[in-house]
């Protein structure tokens, strides 16, 4: 009888143990960051966009999270960063073999292949950091992230240059510094910081701000940017509505089948709304000649919109569609003319690149860019971030009150960004994917071990 309640006793103090788990889970999001901790967030996002020139051009953060790599690594494992970034490393690690793989078989440069690895290696490194960082304090450190990138933004067209800011003064022969390409990131990143302020307080001055920030972007020329700002203001009422009014209370509930699907018919109305808005405003001149000039140009191509305004994109399906299998290797160059094949089929001039410009084969997009360099196996981590970023925009998150609308946000800029954008935003990218897989993962941990909790009698 002693033994038996002994028994008794030691499981029932399991089951309490595990039980205890996901009420230190759910409490991690909503600990306040460290004044450390802060000042790192902030020191991260200063370095994100200062570059220094090594093996191509690579970010301060970046290099900070490098060389501290090897020296966090058994802190990763410790706290279950790395199983918890398991399928972002192993896709990773796939896309590395596959770049390799190509550099080898297409005989690439030594110095073009190393910058092609080192952007893999960097997404290996700053993943697990932020997957670590972001389990609690999620929102002053994203806060306090972004306060230190406004900055890092602003000064990075004159000081520690990016290669875009380097590119774009070898092809042009001079460094375009304008609203497109530079002041409207510094504008967009304040305007964010002001929406995290005011999200959890008034959430109708949140939405007012990010919709007139999204029509003055794109007034003046920030197409993609002033969108996403308007689109993720109706995505985020609609997720809103479809959880509740009362969403605290049901944040622990998964949204079910039939709401997943009105969700997704939102997503493609709203979204379409939001292109037939603009075409209705650039047609007739409303944003302006500039905008009405480029709306002429570009939707007079058969692509239509989105692809008559990206020839690099068309460019980088056509070089996959003659090599999907075998990558052309790291900065490839455009040996058989893709380019110019692109824009016969578009209907649009080609230019012919400068003496100064290297002729890469274009894709203006991040997972073409990464299937022209390495081949299919390097569209699977792209293609991880696609389902995780959708997959934040509808579901329930630790900090719902503070974070819902940053997340859409940021999820909805990120899935454009790989869909359509070739410039790389890998600090930003690892960090997102930390918060939503913190925000995230907490309920089906919970879930999972509230299952595995045997039940006293059974």
């Amino acid at each position: 009888m002693a033994i038996a309640v002994q028994n008794i006793t030691s499981e029932q103090q399991s089951v309490n143990r595990l039980r205890a788990v996901p009420v230190r889970l759910r409490m991690d999001a909503w600990q306040a960051a460290t004044v450390k901790e802060q000042l790192v967030a902030f020191l991260l996002g200063l370095g994100a966009r200062l570059n220094i020139k090594l093996i191509g051009y690579l970010p301060f953060s970046e290099l900070a999270l490098i060389a501290l790599f090897p020296l966090l690594l058994s802190r990763y494992a410790a706290t279950g960063a790395i199983k918890r970034a398991a399928w972002a490393l192993t896709l990773l690690a796939v896309w590395f073999g596959g770049q390799v793989f190509s550099d080898i078989y297409r005989s690439t440069d030594p110095s073009l292949a190393a910058r092609g690895w080192a952007r893999i290696i960097v997404f290996s490194t700053c993943i697990p950091f932020f997957v670590d960082f972001m389990r609690r304090g999620c929102y002053q450190k994203i806060l306090w992230f972004t306060i230190g990138l406004v900055p890092s933004f602003a000064l990075s067209a004159f000081i520690f240059r990016s290669g875009v800011h380097e590119g774009r003064e070898r092809v042009y022969g001079v460094s375009e510094i304008n609203w497109e390409t530079h002041w409207g990131g510094v504008f967009g990143g304040i305007v964010l910081i002001l929406c995290l302020y005011l999200y959890g307080r008034s959430r109708v001055a949140c939405y007012s701000l990010a919709a007139g920030m999204g029509a003055y972007q794109i007034f003046r020329g920030s197409r993609a940017t002033g969108g996403i700002g308007i689109f993720s203001v109706a995505l985020t009422i609609a997720v809103n509505t479809l959880i509740g009014r009362d969403w605290f209370a049901r944040v622990r509930r998964r949204l079910s089948f039939p709401k997943r699907a009105i969700l997704l018919v939102v997503i493609l109305v709203v979204g379409f709304g939001t292109i037939s808005a603009y075409s209705y405003a650039a047609s007739r001149g409303m944003l302006g000649d500039k905008s009405l000039r480029k709306f002429m140009s570009q939707s007079a191509t058969r692509f239509g919109l989105i692809g008559g305004g990206r020839p690099g994109f068309v460019c980088g399906l056509l070089a996959v569609s003659e090599s999907p299998w075998i990558g052309y290797g790291s900065w490839p160059k455009d040996e058989t003319e893709l380019m110019k094949r692109t824009c016969d089929l578009l209907g649009v001039k080609y230019e012919k690149p400068s003496v100064r410009d290297y002729p890469v084969i274009p894709a203006h997009s991040q997972i073409l860019i990464a299937w022209v360099e390495a081949g299919f196996v390097g569209i699977f981590f792209w293609i991880y971030l696609l389902i995780t970023f959708f997959r934040a925009t509808y579901a329930r998150l630790e900090d719902e009150k503070r974070l819902r609308w940053y997340i859409t946000y940021m999820a909805s800029f990120f899935i454009w960004n790989i869909l359509f954008s070739p410039i790389s935003a890998r600090i930003e990218t690892s960090m997102m994917l930390g918060i939503v897989l913190n925000q995230m993962s907490p309920t089906r941990r919970e879930n999972n071990v509230s299952r595995s909790v045997p039940v006293l009698g059974q």
